[in-house]
């Protein structure tokens, strides 16, 4: 500063730097920081609404999908025991089916993969994807591990 102060004088530019004030009732450089700041918070709480509201619907279809899949199954004579649903992000679902290990060990089971499939490619979207494994029962099937593993909500065809 002092070197500018020094400049300018050379050049017979006179020292102005005493006779600038503050003016009162002004925004700044303070005020549009912390709006800013505050502006940034409130759009942070506007995305997670939205992402909430996705999250939400996408749950839903998840689930229903995997309702209707289990009920379809059921009325083909293909015992599910339960149905484990993992949210891997807002918009992906992983769904383990667990069968009887009788019914598993079928040929009919593999119709159990036509209609996950069909019903997969009927569901899934740009904002939607949902995947479906099946696994026998078994007694070493842990359902802590699961829980651990971030299956979150289960279904065993009760309403």
């Amino acid at each position: 500063m002092a070197t500018t102060t020094t400049t300018l004088r050379r050049k017979g530019i006179p020292n102005v730097y005493n006779h600038w004030q503050k003016q009162r009732d002004v925004i700044t450089h303070n005020d549009i920081l912390k709006a800013f700041v505050k502006g940034k918070e409130a759009g942070k709480t506007e995305q997670q609404r939205v992402n909430q509201s996705l999250f939400d619907k996408n749950l839903e279809k998840a689930k229903a999908v995997c309702e209707n899949i289990f009920q379809e199954l059921s009325e083909a004579n293909i015992n599910l025991k339960a149905i484990h649903l993992k949210a891997d992000a807002i918009t992906n679902f992983y769904a383990l089916f667990i069968s009887k290990k009788e019914d598993f060990l079928k040929d009919d089971f593999r119709n159990a993969f036509i209609v996950a499939r069909k019903y997969k490619n009927q569901i899934e979207d740009s904002t939607f994807f949902i995947s479906f494994t099946f696994t026998p029962d078994s007694e070493s099937l842990d359902e802590n591990c699961l829980t651990s593993d971030g299956f979150f909500i289960k279904y065993n065809g009760e309403k």
